[in-house]
């Protein structure tokens, strides 16, 4: 019952949140930048989109070939993807709702023990993490400095 309360609490503040940033902004503004980003630009954000999921996907693989699971990318695929949908459909896309299925699809798609799936998907987490733990770190120091937080 707590999870259906916060699922619908954030659900709201994320559609308040929403709206209220659209309102802010204006949909004109919104929909000329829209109409002002090109075809190109839009293949250029697509591939490198693409090439990230790709990465983190090998990544993945990586992971799971140290624990003795060698599969390839055909079979890891589903699993990342049903857990990117997972992730973006729950409130909080870095909650890791979308973790606990990827490691189920693997066990139901390539036989890998639940909690080897899980442990490789927490490891990968880690990783995503501990990569952009530098950035945050700068971006604390930036503001720090260049702003006066009194």
């Amino acid at each position: 019952m707590k999870k259906i309360i916060f699922f619908i609490v954030s659900a709201v503040i994320g559609i308040v949140l929403f709206i209220g940033v659209i309102l802010k902004v204006g949909i004109e503004s919104i929909w000329q930048t829209i109409i002002d980003f090109s075809i190109a630009k839009w293949a250029v954000v697509f591939i490198l989109y693409a090439l990230s999921f790709w990465l983190t996907q090998y990544r993945w693989q990586l992971i799971l070939r140290a624990q003795g699971y060698p599969l390839s990318m055909a079979k890891i695929f589903p699993a990342k993807i049903v857990g990117f949908a997972v992730d973006y459909f729950t409130p909080s896309p870095n909650a890791g709702f979308g973790e606990s299925f990827r490691a189920l699809v693997l066990k139901k798609d390539a036989n890998v023990p639940f909690s080897a799936g899980l442990a490789s998907v927490v490891i990968d987490k880690v990783m995503d993490f501990s990569y952009a733990l530098p950035f945050l770190l700068f971006s604390i120091f930036y503001v720090l400095i260049k702003f006066s937080l009194s």
